[in-house]
């Protein structure tokens, strides 16, 4: 080979050489614009968790002490927005490989007991030693929970870093979030078994559903077909999380901000969690309800019939209940 062959060989490596540095450097600021992001994102949902819990907190505590139905149905009111919120709030964090059922459970029936009781008032009826000693129990949980939140906030504050699977903080010796949140599920083993009425009673979370104990299990694909369906995107735009094996067991798929549940059995949409953040009203609550009910219908829910809802943050939380056809 010639001089000038060398020279032109080593120009084109030097070259290519470069490209390939500019192309690593590229992607690795990509990768790092990314990770603040996401740390920004999941740090956002923990002070909203934070913020959450001493609402719910201060309400449980303002319920303990009213005996007014009225107060009682405000408070309840709040509860209830307060604690849709927590949830949101915790499933935007890296917690899918925890099992929270019960931190879940707590938040649920926080708000609903608090209203099952206000509604008992409203009837003429009083609220029991029991359901006095209830209200307190739950109290204590919700300071235990607050109190396990707070303590990775002050970490996060102090240059604590959320990933995945830690925390970390310079010169700072902390758990990893996972053992933060399994901690403060270790809270909830003498939760007490709460009767009443109302959706998230235990006997009613604990009930398994008539319309699923005769329908056949559907394979992974198809229940990626009615994910995408009711999603309204492509099957490919749709990546698995996980098998959520609870009462009613699922498929679960991520698209975006929305997460969906598809039932093992039958098939059915079981739950869509969307994660993003609703900052305005672009409907009122008629259109609305007229909306979610032909949506249901849409999705296999044939029948259903609004009982009440509630508006709030820009969100309009309906209940649906299914009528018999005559």
């Amino acid at each position: 080979m010639t001089k000038r062959g060398y020279i032109r060989l080593f120009s084109y490596a030097l070259t290519f050489t470069l490209v390939l540095t500019g192309y690593a450097i590229a992607n690795m600021n990509a990768a790092n614009a990314y990770k603040a992001r996401l740390e920004n994102s999941y740090q956002q949902s923990l002070n909203e968790l934070s913020e959450d819990l001493d609402s719910i907190e201060t309400n449980l505590t303002k319920s303990i002490y009213s005996n007014s139905d009225k107060m009682l149905a405000q408070i309840s009111r709040d509860l209830y927005s307060e604690c849709t919120s927590a949830k949101d709030a915790l499933s935007r964090l890296p917690t899918e490989q925890m099992n929270l059922s019960s931190t879940y459970k707590f938040i649920s029936q926080a708000g609903d007991y608090v209203s099952y009781l206000a509604k008992k008032l409203a009837s003429g009826e009083d609220i029991t030693d029991e359901e006095h000693n209830n209200l307190n129990t739950l109290l204590g949980y919700a300071k235990k929970l607050n109190d396990s939140v707070d303590s990775m906030v002050a970490i996060c504050n102090n240059g604590g870093k959320i990933t995945a699977s830690n925390v970390k903080a310079e010169n700072v010796s902390v758990n990893s979030l996972s053992t933060d949140m399994t901690s403060a599920e270790d809270t909830f083993g003498d939760y007490p078994t709460l009767l009443y009425d109302g959706p998230f009673a235990d006997a009613v979370l604990n009930k398994g559903s008539s319309l699923l104990k005769n329908e056949k299990e559907i394979s992974k694909e198809t229940a990626r077909e009615r994910a995408a369906k009711a999603l309204s995107c492509g099957e490919n735009e749709l990546s698995f999380e996980n098998e959520e094996n609870s009462t009613v067991e699922c498929y679960v798929f991520n698209y975006g901000q929305r997460t969906i549940g598809i039932t093992k059995n039958g098939g059915y949409v079981s739950h869509i969690l969307y994660s993003g953040k609703t900052t305005q009203t672009s409907t009122d609550a008629a259109d609305a309800v007229k909306t979610a009910g032909e949506y249901l219908e849409s999705v296999g829910y044939k029948n259903m019939s609004e009982t009440y809802y509630m508006t709030n943050n820009n969100i309009c939380v309906i209940n649906f209940a299914y009528k018999k056809a005559a």
